[in-house]
C-alpha cells in the first residue's frame, strides 16, 4: 500500500495521514511525501509522481508473470478475475470470492 501525500494538504491533514499510516496493518506500506504539493501531488509535482510510480511502485509490484505478448498478462488477469462471475447462478459475483482473485 502506497500513500502519496502532499505536505501542504489541507483536505487530508498530514498528521492524520501519518497516524492512519502508523496504525494500518499491511504486509507492505510506504508513506511517500511530496514536499511542494497540497491535496493533488499529480498537479503540483507531476514529474515526481511519474518517477515514484514508474521507478518505485511499479518496480516493487511488477512481480507477476509477464507474457511474451505485450498486454497478454493483463488479458490473463482480466480473464481470471471475470471467470469467477460464471461460477454463480445468474452470473453474479459473491463478495466472498474476492480472495480467489488475489
Amino acid at each position: 500500500m502506497y500513500f502519496l501525500v502532499g505536505r501542504f494538504d489541507v483536505n487530508a491533514m498530514t498528521q492524520l495521514c501519518e497516524r492512519y499510516y502508523n496504525v494500518l496493518g499491511a504486509p507492505h506500506k510506504e508513506l511517500i511525501w511530496f514536499e511542494k504539493s497540497g491535496h493533488t501531488p499529480m498537479q503540483y509535482e507531476p514529474n515526481k509522481v511519474m518517477d515514484v510510480m514508474v521507478n518505485h511502485v511499479l518496480v516493487q509490484t511488477s512481480h507477476r508473470r509477464v507474457s511474451r505478448r505485450p498486454g497478454k498478462e493483463l488479458d490473463d488477469e482480466h480473464s481470471r478475475r471475470t471467470s469467477n462471475k460464471h461460477n454463480h447462478p445468474g452470473g453474479t459475483h459473491s463478495p466472498n470470492d474476492d480472495h480467489l482473485s488475489s
